[in-house]
């Protein structure tokens, strides 16, 4: 099912590129002569005042003139991720300037080798960054699957009965509809170029179809590769990044891949928060991260006036989100799952 929606997405793809080429095609014809028409009125008009029917033929023109300007500048806008200012007259070239500003900033243009030298080509950049994510994001040498299910074991098996069926039943019209409702607009698209506006226009013709990919997601527990395939964005963390270790990975996944993943996410989040210790303040519901930062004052000061003796450990896990390993997760959530002896 999901190779055939992915192919009937890509034709559908086809379609709607040959549908905007012809609209732009029509859109500089139609430009093309109301300039004409305007400058044939006002041509012929110069000499003396316009009279009112001539007044109304040149509101008209002009107001046809803007709408195909702001509708193109709108695009141009939009390539140009200026998304903080609305779109207005005759900003064309402010956002082209823009858009090649933001190219130009998230250019890496050189960095040096660990064995001296610079790489400064395509093929140098790419052989470095792709060794270097590699080395980050392989599995620690040692682990292994006996070490992990006795890390998993020290949880409690806190999914009820009732949670668990919850988790599995299948997914309705309304929870998927509610799903790409909830995303943000205007984001970067991961590698199938499909952003969430195309689904949220396209879902009285799509829906049925991203319910039944859903589904088999749901009832198979696999994703299809094509769904799951990734673009890597590198975000600088200063102004003169020297290696990749200064670059904050950033994954642009396709949209499909989202809604399948906020549609869990949706579903295992209530069950965490009744669950998980009030101590953990971080990616739950109905709390805050900086909520911690009091807590961590209030013992601090605690201590400090009753005069205790303590360690204070600050830990500094780089990348930790980043390098998780997904064997331990699954574990992790097979444990929780699991029946109590």
């Amino acid at each position: 099912m999901a190779r055939g929606f992915v192919k009937n997405l890509t034709e559908l793809k086809h379609i709607v590129i040959n549908w905007a080429k012809e609209k732009e095609k029509r859109e500089d014809e139609k430009l093309i002569k109301v300039e004409d028409d305007l400058k044939g009125l006002l041509d012929e008009r110069n000499l003396g005042f316009l009279s009112h029917d001539d007044k109304a033929r040149l509101v008209d023109l002009e107001n046809q003139k803007n709408i195909i300007l702001k509708g193109r500048e709108e695009s141009i806008r939009l390539r140009s991720r200026a998304t903080w200012l609305k779109a207005g007259d005759e900003n064309s070239r402010f956002f082209h300037n823009f858009a090649k500003g933001r190219k130009m900033a998230n250019t890496i243009w050189n960095l040096p080798l660990p064995e001296g030298g610079l790489a400064d080509t395509f093929n140098k950049l790419s052989n470095l960054g792709s060794s270097h994510f590699r080395n980050l994001y392989k599995r620690p040498a040692g682990t292994n699957l006996a070490e992990i299910i006795n890390v998993a074991t020290h949880f409690p098996r806190f999914v009820e009965e009732e949670d668990s069926e919850a988790l599995e039943v299948p997914v309705t019209m309304e929870e998927l509809e509610g799903t790409i409702k909830w995303f943000k607009k205007e984001k970067s698209p991961g590698p199938d170029g499909w952003t969430i506006e195309f689904y949220s226009a396209f879902f009285e013709l799509l829906g049925g179809n991203i319910l039944k990919v859903v589904e088999e997601s749901r009832t198979s527990g696999s994703l299809y590769n094509a769904i799951n395939s990734t673009f890597i964005a590198l975000i600088p963390k200063s102004d003169n990044p020297s290696s990749f270790d200064d670059f904050r990975p950033i994954s642009l996944c396709n949209v499909l891949y989202k809604i399948i993943s906020k549609i869990i996410a949706n579903r295992i989040k209530p069950i965490l928060s009744r669950h998980i210790s009030p101590q953990q303040f971080a990616f739950l519901e109905n709390r805050q991260i900086h909520e911690a930062i009091g807590s961590a004052q209030e013992a601090i000061h605690s201590i400090w006036t009753k005069h205790l003796k303590c360690i204070l450990l600050k830990i500094d896990l780089s990348k930790a989100f980043d390098r998780v390993s997904w064997l331990y997760l699954k574990m992790i959530l097979i444990h929780l799952a699991s029946p109590s002896p």
